[in-house]
């Protein structure tokens, strides 16, 4: 996210809060270990800028800079 924003490139966290932990659903899951993956991907997930109207170009943009990211540090 950071490499991305120093570049000028929006991002944001579509789901920065699993579901099963929203106050309003919460009581719907056994515990709050029930869905790790889900905790997981809050915690992780990025959302990539997508709008109508993005060239070609500005999505290349994008993708170029999402590898050279993964090309130039080590992630796991």
């Amino acid at each position: 996210q950071r490499h991305l924003s120093d570049r000028g490139i929006q991002t944001g966290l579509h789901y920065p809060i699993s579901m099963h932990r929203q106050p309003a659903l919460a009581g719907y899951a056994p515990d709050l270990d029930s869905y790790p993956m889900a905790d997981r991907y809050a915690n992780e997930g990025l959302s990539l800028p997508i709008f109508f109207g993005m060239t070609d170009e500005q999505v290349q943009i994008v993708i170029d800079e999402i590898i050279k990211f993964f090309s130039t540090t080590k992630n796991t």
